[in-house]
């Protein structure tokens, strides 16, 4: 079983965001779906969030759970991006997926 340490950030970082653009991007059957703006809104804010560096938030996934970012992400950009997204709608994606696939998974690539 690995570990979740912060060299694995990057790995599970880009996992979240591919995760972003399935559940709220143009091409998905969900009933959030957005034009392309919404999904890469909030991918840019994930990252910034969990980002390393200048102008970045410089947190960590082990203090942070990234599933409740994904969907406080896409919420923001739902309204930067004026196409609002309704709080139900959001909560009922939290509660019927895990993005995170047991954690496993995603460190395995």
């Amino acid at each position: 079983m690995s570990e979740f340490t912060e060299d694995n950030d990057p790995i599970i970082i880009n996992h979240y965001c591919c995760y972003i653009q399935q559940t709220v991007g143009p091409a998905t059957d969900c009933a959030i779906r957005r034009s392309w703006r919404v999904p890469s809104a909030a991918i840019q804010l994930f990252r910034k969030f969990f980002g390393k560096g200048p102008n970045r938030g410089n947190a960590s996934l082990l203090q942070y759970d990234p599933r409740r970012m994904v969907f406080s992400c896409i919420f923001l950009a739902s309204k930067i991006e004026e196409s609002f997204i309704r709080v139900q709608e959001l909560a009922e994606m939290l509660n019927s997926q895990d993005p995170s696939n047991g954690g496993e998974q995603i460190l395995r690539g």
